[in-house]
C-alpha cells in the first residue's frame, strides 16, 4: 500500500508560508532601521567567519602536531 505524499506537501506549504509571513511581520515590527540590522547582521557574519577561520587554523595545525606525534611513535615502536 502506497503511502500519498499531498498531506506531506501541505504542510511543506503551510511551513514556507509561515515563514514567509513571520518574516514580514518581523521586518515590519523591527526594533531597528534596516541600515542598522544590515550592518549589525553583516558584522556578526564577518566576525563568526573571521572566528571559524581561526578555529579551523587551530585544528588543522593540532592534527599537525598530533600526526607527527604519531608517526614518530609508530617508528619508535618498529624500531626504523
Amino acid at each position: 500500500m502506497e503511502k500519498s505524499i499531498k498531506p506531506y506537501a501541505a504542510y511543506a506549504g503551510y511551513l514556507i508560508s509561515g515563514a514567509v509571513v513571520g518574516a514580514a511581520l518581523g521586518a515590519l515590527f523591527a526594533p531597528k532601521s534596516g541600515r542598522d540590522a544590515r550592518e549589525d547582521l553583516s558584522y556578526w557574519v564577518k566576525d563568526k567567519a573571521h572566528r571559524r577561520r581561526i578555529q579551523y587554523r587551530d585544528m588543522k595545525r593540532a592534527l599537525a602536531s598530533r600526526s607527527r606525534t604519531i608517526r614518530a611513535r609508530a617508528k619508535e615502536l618498529i624500531g626504523a
